[in-house]
């Protein structure tokens, strides 16, 4: 696979990244968070926002802070390998989301906002990344951009 110049260098350099992807099931989302990224450890402030369309349709927000153990890095660093493009993430987020239905109770208005723990698993190669969270959208991609 041919792959652009620096492709596999991006995420696995300290520093900070703005992220940006697609997020599914259930439902489509845009995803955008600010990750500072360590040898051991990732801190990010993240931002979705989720439509999910079936017979009451919704939307929702989610605005989190949180942190991963960066794996891969840390197996690196103790074992003293040589630097991969492969990552390997495991994390908390916390935060809080609005959700609006298109057909609201009014015991729906009174659920809209709630506090969520959000614990994913990330796989990165280079400037590409796949999450898995509990909390939909429950599949999230990434591009890493340098800032």
């Amino acid at each position: 696979m041919l792959l652009p110049t620096g492709f596999a260098e991006a995420q696995t350099g300290e520093g900070e990244y703005l992220v940006v992807g697609p997020g599914t099931l259930p439902g489509a989302a845009l995803v955008v968070h600010a990750s500072a990224v360590g040898r051991f450890l990732i801190r990010e402030v993240w931002i979705s926002g989720s439509y999910r369309s079936s017979a009451e349709g919704s939307v929702r927000a989610i605005a989190t802070v949180g942190g991963a153990l960066r794996i891969m890095g840390a197996r690196r660093t103790v074992l003293q390998l040589a630097e991969s493009p492969w990552n390997l993430d495991a994390g908390l987020r916390l935060g809080p989301s609005i959700l609006f239905r298109f057909e609201e109770s009014r015991i729906d208005r009174n659920k809209r906002f709630t506090l969520l723990a959000d614990p994913f698993v990330r796989a990165g190669y280079g400037r590409f990344s796949l999450e898995l969270a509990v909390h939909s959208p429950s599949v999230r991609a990434g591009f890493w951009i340098p800032i």
